[in-house]
């Protein structure tokens, strides 16, 4: 929480995605109690979503989280978090099949922001695309 506030005080908006609803609902409503949030994802309809847009224009920063749709979302990025980045729910079965991952590292770079992706495993993905150097591990 406090890099996501720091990115929001320095008037970037961050970009936190989860593989599915139910589990972006429980995050939003965790980070909510700290930092300005907001969800989007398939389920959110068409007034919602051009509400969300319109208040991404806007200068106040926020923390959007949300399912892959959210990667499309026009937000000045300070950061882009995936939470449980080994989760089946992001490799698309359907439609562009991108991996939901690989797509917010691309974005991520595009902006020069940074991208934390979070889960207690990595996937080969990302274990072939980010170098031993760029990566954390959790404490013991």
């Amino acid at each position: 929480v406090p890099l996501l506030q720091g990115d929001l005080s320095s008037g970037k908006s961050v970009l936190v995605l989860a593989p599915e609803q139910t589990f972006a609902q429980e995050a939003a409503a965790l980070l909510a109690a700290h930092v300005p949030v907001h969800t989007l994802s398939g389920d959110t309809g068409d007034a919602e979503r051009l509400r969300l847009w319109e208040r991404a224009r806007e200068p106040e920063p926020f923390v959007l989280v949300g399912s892959y749709l959210a990667l499309l979302a026009p937000l000045r990025l300070g950061r882009v978090v995936v939470l449980e980045e080994g989760s089946g729910a992001y490799k698309l079965s359907a439609g562009c099949r991108v991996f939901v991952p690989t797509a917010a590292r691309f974005l991520a770079e595009a902006a020069g922001v940074p991208l934390v992706l979070a889960d207690a495993f990595s996937t080969p993905e990302t274990r072939g695309s980010v170098p031993p150097a760029a990566r954390a591990a959790l404490p013991t």
